[in-house]
């Protein structure tokens, strides 16, 4: 029993424990030649001076998180929120040696930052060997390295859980805008508060990934991990070690994300993106994209459920020309856009005070609303261009949120609409099919696009 607590203290300080067991393989060199790796950062905005102390296990020494050296120059890895927006940063290594650290890039939204420290010759860095993230796989052992619950360099193992995690629903903040990084390596081994920043090792010593998020109740671990893979670090380091930021790749589309029932309607899924607005002057508009489009593909890359629509768009190789699938009026259409950079996309929104009036509708069986041909009088009411076609919601249940008079239907299933008798058709088409629910491509007051379901009986 003496020997059993001796090694699990061992084991949680995390010194050298020789060829620790590792799924039954083992790392060669044993885990301290990890450890040399991994760093610990902290920070200090008080304004007050360093005051030296001997004691080095202080009750009250707190550690925002940890770091992966990567280059003997002294390149540091960390993600964002470790440094946040301090400018007094301090690195430990592993043999106790400090260091001042400056932020040479960070990027919120993938939240990594790329720290520097000042060498001389008497530093000793052991930069990390990165391992291809790519050939992760379920079920693989991994080993976590940082500084968890305050405890300075823990090692704690586990498995993949899972590869390719989109975290966007889930997770409301990472950094900035968290939800483009949508392949997260999620773990079960144990992480923690000060776990941010340190390196996930698979079992040859490589790093994976970055560790980067935990669930939790409150301060303690409670969940699975997450790392930002090892290929996404290698090329977000390139970027901000050479412009100090991230450049985003640029359409002009706004592109939301349809509900479950329309996605399996329209693309037999369930998540399908549509466009939801093109910005003026912009690659999108010149590449003819229009609001309402289904998006299939992205630069030759098929969109499933996996796929994380907003980290293509912004990740993009600027100046190329890719091309872009889409699903346009039940027509498979392959539109070429050139990709800008560095803008916002916006869009405004319009209202009429004559919106609400009554109107004289025609009710189509099986549906709770009741729809008009679109003329020149409902398009000067609704503020709708000579140029839009669909049919006018003229009468809607106030308990259908769905919907509301004055919108405009611009296609039933994805096939586009420009009468009554057309709707109609398009309606029965759907009740033959047996299905319970009817896709419809609107356009609402606002002039947003959006897809939704209605009841279909």
């Amino acid at each position: 029993m003496k020997n059993v607590l001796l090694f699990l203290l061992i084991f949680i300080l995390g010194t050298d424990v020789g060829a620790w067991p590792f799924n039954g393989k083992g790392i060669k060199g044993g885990v301290e030649g990890l450890l040399k790796c991994v760093v610990v950062v902290s920070t200090d905005d008080s304004g007050e001076e360093d005051v030296e102390s001997d004691d080095s296990s202080s009750q009250n020494e707190k550690f925002n998180g940890a770091g992966i050296i990567v280059d003997k120059s002294g390149i540091i890895i960390t993600n964002c929120h470790v440094v946040d927006s301090s400018d007094r940063i301090k690195v430990e290594t592993y043999d106790k040696r400090e260091y001042s650290a400056e932020v040479i890039g960070k990027d919120s939204r993938f939240d990594i930052a790329v720290l520097r420290i000042k060498t001389d010759k008497n530093s000793n860095l052991t930069p990390c060997k990165f391992g291809d993230s790519s050939k992760v796989r379920v079920g693989d052992s991994v080993l976590a390295v940082g500084h968890l619950l305050n405890f300075k360099m823990t090692a704690t193992s586990g498995i993949v859980s899972y590869c390719d995690r989109d975290l966007s629903e889930q997770i409301t903040k990472i950094g900035a805008e968290g939800d483009l990084v949508s392949a997260f390596i999620q773990t079960d081994a144990l992480i923690g508060t000060g776990n941010s920043g340190g390196p996930l090792f698979n079992e040859f010593g490589e790093v994976i990934g970055m560790v980067t998020i935990f669930m939790t109740g409150g301060e303690r671990p409670t969940g699975p991990g997450f790392a930002i893979p090892s290929n996404l670090i290698n090329k977000l380091l390139k970027q901000l070690t050479q412009y100090g930021k991230v450049p985003r790749s640029w359409l002009g589309l706004i592109v939301s994300r349809m509900s479950p029932e329309v996605s399996r309607i329209l693309l037999n899924r369930g998540i399908g993106y549509y466009v939801s607005a093109v910005s003026d002057n912009s690659p999108a508009k010149a590449a003819k994209f229009l609001p309402g489009d289904v998006l299939l593909s992205i630069n030759n890359e098929q969109i499933t459920e996996k796929t994380n629509v907003g980290y293509l768009l912004n990740n993009l190789v600027i100046g190329s020309v890719i091309p872009v699938q889409i699903l346009r009026n039940g027509q498979k259409i392959m539109l070429s856009v050139h990709v800008g950079t560095g803008k916002e996309d916006e869009y405004q929104f319009t209202d009429d005070d004559d919106a609400g009036k009554d109107l004289s509708y025609e009710k189509v069986k099986g549906l709770d609303f009741g729809v008009s041909e679109i003329t020149d009088e409902l398009r000067r009411v609704f503020n709708y261009s000579p140029e839009e076609s669909g049919v006018i919601v003229s009468f809607a249940d106030p308990r259908n949120v769905n919907l509301n008079v004055g919108c405009l239907i611009k296609s039933v299933n994805g096939e586009s609409v420009n009468s009554v008798e057309n709707f109609k058709k398009r309606v029965l088409k759907n009740q033959k099919a047996k299905r319970n629910s009817i896709a419809l491509c609107i356009k609402d007051l606002s002039k947003k696009i959006s897809y939704v379901a209605i009841p279909c009986r």
